[in-house]
């Protein structure tokens, strides 16, 4: 059994939880990344643009995933 199959059994986890191909739905949307997107796609919806910008680890690639 490979290392990766050995983590994900022993937390049961479906998915590698830093790795770049997990799934939409297996990602931890709160409810701010959930507003901030739906705002984000109106704004696109209506001809504008939008820049994410953040420190590491505060969800832009979350964001523009859901986008």
């Amino acid at each position: 059994m490979n290392m990766t199959k050995r983590i994900q059994g022993l937390y049961g986890a479906k998915w590698l939880p830093f790795g770049q191909d997990v799934p939409d739905e297996g990602l931890y949307v709160p409810a701010r990344v959930e507003n901030f997107a739906t705002r984000v796609l109106a704004n696109i919806n209506e001809g504008g643009y939008a820049l994410c910008t953040g420190e590491p680890g505060q969800g832009k690639s979350v964001v523009s995933s859901l986008i």
